[in-house]
């Protein structure tokens, strides 16, 4: 379903910020860079915004989380959408993938979104909260990280 080549290892740096996970045992990380022409191509999004990254995170058996990253500096004036662009797409394309066709870890996953930016006090995060409240996803944030800084995703994951 997604696109092969947008798979990447488990770190990811732009512009100074990175995020990071450590796999141990029983888990299942996949880091994806969606903010490419191959991932804009497959699900119609060349002219949109999209954020940075999809990150799959599956820890044994439990539900599967797909988490929408994001790494900015102070500006987060066009985060609704570049969060909210590729959610809807790849909701849509389960939606229409027949459920005997999906993998069983993608027939219920959660959905989060983790913006991670260089601003210590940006703009209300609320505001932001509510404009995605719609599209079911859990928004996470990660105040005030400096150039060279790694953020480790595993303490979002729960």
């Amino acid at each position: 379903m997604l696109v092969p080549e947008c798979l990447i290892r488990h770190s990811y740096i732009e512009e100074g910020k990175g995020v990071f996970i450590s796999c141990e045992e029983d888990e299942r990380v996949a880091f994806f860079q969606i903010d490419n022409d191959e991932f804009r191509n497959r699900f119609n999004l060349r002219d949109n915004k999209v954020c940075d990254l999809l990150i799959f995170y599956r820890h044994g058996t439990a539900r599967a989380i797909l988490m929408l990253v994001e790494l900015k500096g102070n500006d987060l004036s066009d985060i609704e959408d570049q969060i909210r662009n590729p959610l809807n797409a790849i909701k849509n394309e389960l939606s229409r993938t027949a459920q005997n066709e999906l993998p069983k870890a993608l027939k219920n996953v959660k959905w989060m979104a983790l913006i991670v930016t260089s601003a210590s006090s940006p703009r209300s995060r609320s505001d932001i909260q509510k404009a995605l409240r719609g599209s079911h996803v859990d928004v996470m944030f990660k105040y005030g990280v400096r150039k060279g800084e790694k953020v480790d995703v595993r303490p979002y994951f729960g």
